[in-house]
């Protein structure tokens, strides 16, 4: 079980989504390919759910208010 959050350091995502991912995608693969396609997808799976995670993060953040109409851009907090 170190291999998620080895590799969720690297790609920087939640080991969890790691894990789900690359179980996700083996059956796929065994499903499509047999062992090698399972093997193949499961290696792809990390850098894939990193490419939607990032795609799905600017998603959100373009959709998030920037400000009051009309007004200035909120400003961040400070603690």
């Amino acid at each position: 079980m170190l291999n998620p959050v080895i590799m969720s350091r690297t790609v920087r995502i939640n080991p969890l989504l790691v894990l789900v991912a690359v179980l996700v995608a083996a059956s796929i693969g065994d499903w499509l390919g047999g062992f090698f396609g399972s093997f193949v997808a499961a290696l792809l799976a990390i850098p894939a759910a990193g490419a939607l995670q990032v795609i799905a993060r600017e998603l959100w953040q373009a959709s998030a208010p920037q400000g009051v109409p009309g007004g200035e851009p909120l400003q961040p907090r400070r603690s």
